[in-house]
């Protein structure tokens, strides 16, 4: 089945996608998902592990900072050049033995470019919604880890109730 690139934007940048305003649902739900991934990734030095939709690479840094070869794979240009100038401004935070252990891949999420068996781990957080054929991601992913390996994804729901809930109620505890 061939893959229909004209839905792929391969210069997407995420400016229309924060919010100016980051509610404490928001923020509460950004920081838990990645305490919550890294603490499922269960890092262990020199595993090979890759962000699938890295956009920034903080996630990719923060592995990094565990001791994981970590990759962020990101199609757009724009992201990944992105995601470059946060990992060269943030690389002091590395340990010095693991400053290489972190890189940057164009990609597309439906054709890994890593080989059959390859990954240990890897994640993809807020951006499975985003690809143009998530089965076939799926299936991409599951080609890329090792036996035993392991894919951790998660997607966040922002007009959940909840969500919505805590956007309204925000305003009114700024006044209580």
């Amino acid at each position: 089945m061939e893959l229909n690139h004209d839905l792929i934007d391969l210069e997407w940048g995420d400016e229309g996608v924060v919010p100016p305003v980051i509610h404490p649902d928001t923020m509460f739900i950004f920081t838990e998902m990645a305490r919550v991934i890294l603490d499922l990734v269960e890092p262990a030095d020199g595993e090979l592990v890759v962000d699938v939709g890295c956009g920034r690479g903080v996630d990719v840094m923060e592995m990094a900072k565990l001791g994981m070869k970590a990759v962020g794979l990101d199609p757009s240009s724009r992201m990944v050049a992105g995601a470059r100038e946060y990992l060269d401004s943030n690389r002091e935070y590395l340990r010095s033995d693991n400053s290489s252990d972190v890189a940057l891949v164009r990609g597309l999420g439906e054709a890994l470019p890593f080989k059959e068996r390859s990954l240990d781990k890897l994640i993809c957080k807020g951006s499975l919604d985003h690809f143009a054929d998530m089965e076939r991601t799926m299936a991409d992913m599951s080609r890329s880890l090792k036996p035993g390996g392991a894919a951790i994804i998660a997607v966040a729901n922002f007009d959940s109730l909840s969500c919505r809930l805590g956007r309204a109620w925000h305003p009114i505890s700024l006044r209580v």
